[in-house]
């Protein structure tokens, strides 16, 4: 039988990259495309639409380029924006560029959240995000809609394209209600907007009698809750999707009815895009945040199955040897996720399948627990206030799971799902509560987080308790649904970081995402790869391949941080083996030849690693693409 061995990634040496003919090879950062805006910034499948693109260092834009199958595009035209004001003398200026394009998102385009960039004489863009929805799709009227008399009409389900313009500015939209009639609205700020600190709100009006106005509008509903998975702590735009409020309202009369889209602090500027997701409340989803990432390892949206496991083992390699010894009690430090010896070998079955436990109320004390058989996937839903699920189970002593959750319909801060695990005397083992190492109780102030996952070693054999709920009694809802999985842990690559620059040095609003080289010059990529569940050991090694590169560029490693300290920010954690991955840092240097050809459009690269343990070779797995240009020095096209 097959067995898992830890893996991880070798220390690379320093390898210096010289100078070619006494000329300085190093990276100036000259100037790149960037875009700002794209309006509309939704469409629907199988349809065409015109949008408007605007940044900077645009000129001569002569493709639009898509890294998602099933969507096209073409440059309709492309002008500069003149300044308002006259610039201060000797002031430096940055020409700001509108670029119409065509969309054209093919049968064979999915829905979601999908990415375009510019190619233009400086290189490729970077990527800015848009929506490809089902259904039909508008955009508000021109001019202003900032009363009820001025209000469109919406035709309910309806997805609608608008901004807030100028400070102070509201959106009105009127739509039809029936009697009994239960709808949602989401509100979606684009990614960019969000980094810039936009808030959105929204708010229900009927026209009411009134002493003073007949024709006032009256409110019935407000909301300014932001939603989504912690898209909004960091300003830096490479770190959130974007974010979104809902307004969910049962209309007790038939009638005609008014929704106001405004801004916290009366916020607006033509980079203020928003989009209206208006439907049933039995026909409204969650908008999807997490399609842009390929890998998710520690998410509350990513899919839980045995599928999830199998992709785990792609990420790994399995080979023969003895099962490792059940290690030794460590006192106080039960359940610990603690390192091991690096000659370990991990015994896991690769054909091991999650049977799934469905909970059956009630299920809220130990005496109601259902017993599971690990692996398993737990799933059920925090229904009311006070709710909360009870699971029992078996573990072996010196048994390492891992516990993953997923929430399937409403994500944090709505709802924050928390369990814990009881030994046999009533004490906790394992908790996805992340505590400083202040920790006194789950109500102080050394609460730092509720965690997707965490991984545990149990050091006694005996029957366990989980119990989960909302991380506070007061919060419940048929949308809380839950899936928890519990499996043996799998030694793998989790997530990988590919970056172009260098965070701490840069503006935030560049794309990391994206080559544009010169010839004779050379790039470097940086990598921060996590090692999830073991998956480091010193002894081991890892190769790091470059594939698709263009005409005249080659791949050389650079240096690599051989540190694997954790990177995460913040006040000490408890345990954080627990909850955090080890990391550690590589880099490739991209280096192109001084007659390396000029690419017309972006080349798609694949950064492949293969792993090598007790000295045999594993199987390859892609760590990453990004795209690469190779552009002219005096920024013509090819």
């Amino acid at each position: 039988m097959k067995r898992l061995l830890w893996l991880a990634l070798s220390v690379a040496a320093v390898i210096l990259v010289f100078p070619a003919n006494g000329q300085d090879r190093t990276d100036p950062n000259p100037p790149e495309p960037q875009i700002a805006t794209l309006y509309p910034e939704a469409g629907q499948v199988g349809t065409t639409w015109q949008a408007e693109v605007t940044g900077k260092n645009l000129e001569g834009a002569r493709a639009v380029w898509f890294p998602e199958p099933g969507l096209a595009g073409t440059i309709v035209k492309s002008e500069e924006i003149k300044p308002e004001k006259a610039p201060a003398p000797g002031a430096v200026v940055e020409r700001k560029y509108k670029v119409t394009v065509r969309i054209e998102a093919l049968p064979t385009a999915g829905t979601g959240i999908r990415f375009l960039r510019l190619v233009s004489s400086l290189g490729l863009s970077n990527a800015i995000q848009f929506r490809v929805h089902a259904g039909a799709v508008t955009s508000e009227p021109e001019g202003k809609h900032a009363t009820p008399a001025e209000a469109p009409l919406l035709r309910l389900p309806s997805v609608v394209n608008g901004r807030i313009a100028k400070p102070g500015e509201t959106d009105w939209y009127a739509f039809d209600a029936a009697a009994g009639q239960e709808l949602v609205f989401d509100a979606i700020a684009s990614r960019e907007a969000a980094a810039l600190g936009f808030h959105q709100q929204l708010a229900i009006h009927r026209i009411g009698a009134s002493w003073f106005d007949p024709a006032r509008p009256l409110r019935l509903a407000f909301s300014a809750d932001v939603r989504g998975e912690v898209i909004v702590q960091n300003r830096d735009p490479r770190d959130r999707s974007g974010n979104w409020i809902r307004l969910k309202h049962r209309f007790a009369e038939a009638g005609r009815y008014y929704l106001e889209v405004g801004s916290l602090f009366g916020q607006g500027g033509p980079d203020k895009i928003y989009q209206i997701l208006a439907a049933n409340a039995s026909q409204a989803a969650a908008p999807g945040f997490w399609q842009q990432h390929p890998w998710q390892e520690r998410s509350f949206v990513r899919r839980l199955g045995n599928e999830h496991t199998r992709a785990l083992h792609a990420r790994t390699l399995a080979i023969e040897g003895p099962a490792p010894p059940a290690p030794s009690a460590v006192g106080a430090d039960a359940a610990s996720g603690g390192g091991v010896k690096a000659s370990a070998v991990v015994q896991i079955p690769l054909d091991a399948r999650a049977e799934t436990a469905v909970e059956n109320e009630p299920n809220d004390t130990d005496a109601q627990a259902l017993t599971v058989q690990l692996p398993a996937i737990l799933e059920g839903t925090i229904d009311r206030e006070s709710d909360g699920d009870v699971f029992r189970f078996q573990a072996a002593r010196g048994q390492k799971l891992a516990f993953e959750l997923e929430t399937v319909d409403a994500v944090p801060s709505e709802f924050n799902p928390r369990f814990e695990v009881f030994d046999s005397k009533g004490l906790e083992v394992v908790s996805n509560l992340a505590r400083t190492k202040e920790f006194k109780n789950s109500k102080s102030v050394y609460l730092l987080a509720v965690e997707p996952k965490v991984v545990a070693t149990f050091e006694q054999e005996g029957q366990y308790t989980l119990r989960i709920r909302d991380v506070t009694k007061r919060a419940g809802s048929p949308r809380f649904r839950y899936r928890l999985m519990i499996r043996p842990q799998i030694p793998h690559v989790g997530n990988v970081l590919v970056e172009t620059r260098t965070r701490a040095n840069e503006d935030a609003s560049l794309d990391p995402w994206r080559v544009n080289l010169r010839p004779g010059q050379a790039r470097k990529l940086n990598l921060t790869v996590d090692h999830e569940e073991g998956f480091f050991q010193p002894a081991n090694m890892m190769a790091l391949q470059v594939e698709g590169l263009p005409p005249g560029v080659t791949a050389l490693t650079g240096s690599s941080n051989p540190s694997l300290a954790s990177r995460f920010s913040g006040p000490p954690m408890e345990k954080p083996e627990r909850y955090q991955p080890a990391r550690q840092d590589l880099t490739v240097v991209l280096d192109a030849s001084a007659s390396a050809p000029i690419t017309d459009l972006p080349v798609t690269i694949r950064l492949v690693a293969r792993p090598f343990v007790q000295g045999k070779p594993g199987p390859s797995f892609a760590l990453g693409e990004l795209p690469i240009m190779v552009v002219a020095s005096n920024g013509e096209s090819k």
